[in-house]
C-alpha cells in the first residue's frame, strides 16, 4: 500500500455516478510504457498486479488495465531539478490493444493485430484489423498542481497535452493534484516519488540476439511502490508488439518468459528500456481508467 501520507480522494462527474464504472479487461500499445490486463486466468487472482478488479471504483492502488486506460498523469523529479508533470486523457481506450498472446503472473506479451489497408490519417488500425476512428485527446483537460504552497494551472489546449516544469528546493517534494475534464475529475493529495534504494538487477539467459527469459530483481524498501517495464519490439520493426511486466515492490522480482522476449529481439537485438520504480494509482471513470504515476527510470541492463 502507498505511504500513509498519501491521501486519496476521487471526485466523479454526475454521469459517472449514474452509469457506474466499467469492468477491467485488457490494454494499450507500445508507444507508452506500461499497463495491465485481466483477460486471462493467469492474472485474475494475482494481487501483485493490483489492476484486475471486477468492479473498480474511484482511485485504487495499481495500474490501469491497458485495454481500459484512457489517460495518464506522470510526475518525475531528480535531485536539484524541476518537478516535471504531463497529463493527457483520450475519449476512449486505444483500439490497437487486444488480448495478450502470452501471460504469466506478472507479464503480458502483446502481439500486434492484423494489418489494415486504406486507413485515413484520422483512423488507426484496430487489434481486430479494422480501420477505426483514432481516439481524441480531451482539449478541455486541466491539471492543477500545488507545490510549496503555490498552485499552478496546466491546461491542455488544442494538442490535448498538459505539461509543466515547476521549480522547488525540496529534495523529496510532494504535490497535490487536481485533474478535470468534461468526463470526470480526480484529486490526489501528497503525491510523490518513492525514494528507496531497491538495488535493482536485470539479467537474461542469453544475449541481445537470443535473450531467453528476462528476470528483474530488487529489494523491498517498504514504500508500497511498484516496479514495471514495457519492453518494445526492436525499433526496426516497430508497432504495437511488446511485453509489459509489473509487480508490487514487496514482490521482489518478476520474470518475462523466453517466449515473451525472444520475438522482440529482432534485427539488432533486444531493446530493453529499463525499470520504472513508481507510485501508481488507477482512477476509474465511466469512460475508462486514468493512471497516475510518480516515478524514476532505473537503467540497470
Amino acid at each position: 500500500m502507498p505511504p500513509s501520507r498519501i491521501v486519496l480522494l476521487a471526485l466523479f462527474a454526475l454521469f459517472a455516478l449514474l452509469n457506474g464504472c466499467p469492468s477491467s479487461n485488457d490494454d494499450d500499445a507500445a508507444n507508452d510504457d506500461d499497463a495491465a490486463n485481466d483477460d486471462d486466468a493467469a492474472n485474475d487472482d494475482d494481487a501483485a498486479n493490483d489492476d484486475d478488479s471486477s468492479d473498480p471504483v474511484g482511485l485504487v492502488p495499481g495500474y490501469c488495465p491497458l485495454g481500459d486506460r484512457i489517460g495518464q498523469v506522470r510526475m518525475e523529479h531528480y535531485a536539484g531539478g524541476n518537478v516535471s508533470l504531463n497529463a493527457q486523457v483520450a475519449d476512449e481506450p486505444d483500439p490497437q490493444v487486444g488480448t495478450p498472446e502470452l501471460s504469466n503472473a506478472s507479464c503480458d506479451y502483446h502481439l500486434r493485430g492484423p494489418s489494415c489497408t486504406g486507413c485515413t490519417t484520422d483512423e488507426v488500425c484496430s487489434f481486430a484489423g479494422e480501420c477505426v476512428a483514432r481516439p481524441t485527446l480531451q482539449q478541455d483537460l486541466v491539471l492543477e498542481v500545488t507545490l510549496d504552497g503555490a498552485t499552478t494551472t496546466l491546461e491542455a489546449g488544442p494538442n490535448g497535452y498538459a505539461f509543466g516544469q515547476l521549480t522547488t528546493s525540496q529534495q523529496d517534494p510532494l504535490v497535490d493534484l487536481s485533474l478535470s475534464w468534461g468526463g470526470g475529475a480526480f484529486v490526489v493529495e501528497g503525491f510523490g516519488l518513492p525514494r528507496g534504494d531497491i538495488a535493482p538487477d536485470v539479467s537474461t539467459e542469453g544475449n541481445y540476439d537470443g535473450p531467453g527469459a528476462l528476470t528483474a530483481t530488487w529489494t523491498d524498501s517498504g514504500l508500497g511502490a511498484y516496479v514495471s517495464s514495457l519492453i518494445p519490439i526492436n525499433h526496426h520493426v516497430g508497432g504495437p508488439t511488446y511485453t509489459w511486466c509489473r509487480a508490487e515492490e514487496s514482490a521482489g522480482s518478476w520474470v518475462a518468459d523466453a517466449g515473451m522476449i525472444d520475438p522482440l529481439a529482432v534485427v539488432t537485438g533486444l531493446e530493453f528500456q529499463g525499470l520504472d520504480y513508481e507510485h501508481v494509482l488507477a482512477g476509474w471513470t465511466a469512460e475508462g481508467c486514468v493512471e497516475f504515476r510518480a516515478g524514476t527510470r532505473l537503467y540497470t541492463f
